[in-house]
């Protein structure tokens, strides 16, 4: 679930995803004395099933654009949003990159860096940050060639703590000039 300024100033969209098994996106306008809807606008997207309850949708900060990612997809979803009438527009889903090199008791090979938890945009709205299992990529959502879109910001695990080594249940944020993984076990500090 996401919220993002109404272009009015006042009022808010609240977004989530629909049903588990469907495409479908419900959406809120969230005003002083009243919530409206849902309003419900399908997607081209995939089905996310209840295999996907781990992920996360960001908004840039500028509101114009959603990036949303799913724990075993390994696809980044992004969108231009109207901040008027809150709908999506001009879908397109791309593979985020797989990389096994540094993980040091490889699973089966379906499952080697496939575990998709955190997305954010940067600052600029240049970029697109996507935490996997072991890596950190950055993508340039407006870069026309696919093969220099994508750039890892952070190969493999970064501490030897096993606790806090891998990036499988973080969430993503941007603050100022910075952008934040933050783990589960750090929420209730």
């Amino acid at each position: 679930m996401q919220a993002c300024r109404h272009h009015n100033g006042r009022d808010w969209w609240l977004l989530k995803q629909g049903r588990y098994g469907t495409n479908e996106m419900y959406r809120f306008l969230v005003r002083p004395d009243t919530i409206l809807g849902p309003f419900v606008q399908t997607l081209p997207s995939p089905a996310y099933s209840t295999f996907d309850l781990f992920g996360q949708m960001a908004f840039s900060p500028d509101g114009t654009k959603l990036a949303m990612v799913h724990c075993y997809h390994s696809e980044l979803f992004i969108a231009d949003f109207d901040r008027c009438s809150g709908e999506l527009s001009n879908a397109k889903i791309v593979n985020i990159p797989y990389d096994s090199t540094t993980i040091p008791n490889p699973p089966p090979q379906e499952t080697i860096d496939s575990i998709v938890a955190g997305v954010c945009f940067s600052p600029n709205n240049q970029f697109i940050y996507v935490s996997k299992w072991y890596n950190i990529y950055q993508y340039e959502w407006n870069e026309p060639d696919s093969s220099l879109a994508w750039y890892r910001v952070q190969h493999g695990p970064d501490t030897t703590h096993l606790k806090f080594q891998y990036y499988n249940s973080y969430t993503m944020a941007w603050m100022a000039e910075f952008i934040l993984v933050i783990g589960e076990e750090d929420t209730n500090k």
